[in-house]
């Protein structure tokens, strides 16, 4: 089942949200992070009276437990790009360090990733996971714009898009017979959104190789990922195709 699927169902189980926060770009640290409550089995209860928060994994990396949160990811109606506010807790003044050796972070970039419970890796759950599939997320990519707020218990930051980061101005598309999320490289993430097993070389030959897999951008890549009667996120425009120049 895919993550689109899971989330059209009534009871589609416990979300997860992990957090990537990447400053290598001018020298600063990687950070992987979550605020999720993980339980303990009664063996691990019963082995110490004193346990620390649990890591979860995804994708093979580990995010380690610190309280976070998040708002503004919504959609907005009118069309206008997200703006979230990113409140992170300052443990031991940790967040405080990193904002005066780092210029308050500006620019590092900070990708979400939501997925469920049941799609995390084997090794979070003691007798393993057989529906795990690190496939089966959602991606959104913000940078730290500003810090908002700070003081001796958390820390407040401004997110922005990339494209109110690098001052892109509307129009940024083309009209153009080849998928536009495609040649952005988005495919597999928003607004492309295939999360499937379906596997297509770039000629749209099928592999079972998931690192052969490869959008060639057009709309017959859509059709064999997606199926014929399904409604395909195609990011081009096939009639341009008939315009003479």
């Amino acid at each position: 089942m895919t993550i689109n699927t899971t989330l059209q169902q009534l009871e589609p189980g416990s979300k997860v949200l992990l957090f990537a926060l990447d400053g290598s770009s001018f020298g600063g640290p990687e950070l992987y992070f979550h605020n999720h409550p993980i339980a303990y089995t009664e063996a691990e209860l019963e082995s110490s009276d004193n346990l620390p928060a649990k890591s979860i994994w995804w994708q093979g990396v580990e995010y380690k437990p610190w309280p976070v949160e998040v708002k503004g990811l919504e959609i907005q109606s009118d069309g206008s790009t997200a703006s979230p506010a990113l409140r992170v807790a300052n443990l031991d003044g940790t967040i405080s360090a990193l904002c005066l050796a780092y210029h308050n972070m500006a620019q590092a970039r900070m990708t979400i990733r939501m997925t469920f419970t049941h799609y995390l890796d084997a090794r979070n759950f003691p007798e393993g996971n057989p529906e795990a599939d690190p496939t089966q997320e959602k991606v959104d990519v913000f940078y730290i714009d500003s810090k908002t707020h700070e003081d001796n218990t958390e820390v407040y930051f401004a997110l922005s898009s990339p494209a109110d980061l690098q001052g892109i101005q509307i129009p940024t598309r083309q009209i153009h017979s080849l998928c536009t999320w495609c040649m952005r490289g988005l495919y597999r993430k928003s607004p492309c959104n295939y999360t499937g097993n379906r596997y297509f070389d770039e000629e749209g030959n099928p592999t079972d190789d998931p690192s052969r897999d490869v959008c060639g951008g057009l709309m017959n890549d859509c059709k064999l990922r997606f199926g014929e009667n399904a409604q395909w996120p195609f990011g081009g425009f096939p009639g341009s195709a008939l315009l003479r120049r």
